[in-house]
């Protein structure tokens, strides 16, 4: 279990660090700030557009919290701003790199849980 990750998006490098209790508690109640109160009801929809919104919301979330100075330097005065050339950059760092580390932490958490 890697305890930091290092993400690169548009030539900055970005640690990650493992999250401690307070940081993964923001991070599920940032998804609800950010979906409106609506993250449920996002996933038992499952069409192929609110699965892309779940993921806006989660990269959002997850980044604000674990890694507030890339969400600084993406030019724009808030995510939802973020230009779609832009966020498709940051999505692929986020799906390639991000969520496999992050479900490795999930597993350590619920060992009996794996997704």
């Amino acid at each position: 279990m890697e305890r930091q990750i290092v993400l690169k998006v548009k030539g900055n490098n970005y640690t990650i660090e493992f999250p401690n209790v307070g940081k993964f508690q923001r991070i599920e109640s940032m998804k609800q700030v950010i979906s409106q109160g609506m993250y449920s009801q996002l996933i038992s929809t499952a069409t192929l557009s609110t699965v892309e919104a779940l993921n806006m919301v989660d990269m959002e979330a997850y980044l604000s919290i674990l890694a507030p100075q890339l969400i600084k330097d993406l030019k724009c005065d808030s995510f939802s701003e973020l230009d779609i050339e832009d966020y498709l950059e940051l999505k692929k760092v986020y799906l390639d790199q991000f969520v496999p580390w992050w479900n490795s932490i999930l597993n350590l958490i619920n060992p009996n849980e794996r997704e």
